[in-house]
């Protein structure tokens, strides 16, 4: 699996969860040929993958949890598959402090 597609997996796993979704970054994006890391909120680095994320519902932790377990199934059997995981709730929509969203454990 190539970068780009890990990458996929893991933006599908966050945005699977409600009240999550993988953040994009501000700014111009450039020659579609010039990579950017992190472009889809996901960067893998090596031992670390870190994700960035706009929660739209609270309470946190129980979404980061389950944007965690549907991240490591992505992950696994992958050379990212052991890999540190840093999950950055980088933007709290507004729609949060309207609504709470139930999590349920699949």
């Amino acid at each position: 699996m190539s970068d780009r597609d890990l990458a996929r997996a893991v933006t599908a796993a966050v945005a699977a969860v409600p009240g999550l979704r993988p953040a994009q970054p501000i700014g111009p994006a450039g020659p579609a040929w010039l990579p950017r890391p992190g472009a889809d909120g996901v960067e893998l680095a090596p031992g670390r993958v870190t994700v960035r994320v706009v929660a739209a519902a609270l309470p946190l932790p129980p979404l980061l949890t389950a944007a965690e377990r549907g991240i490591r199934a992505a992950l696994a059997g992958t050379a990212w598959a052991g890999a540190a995981l840093r999950l950055v709730v980088c933007e709290l929509d507004a729609a949060a402090f309207t609504k709470v969203t139930p999590i349920t454990s699949p």
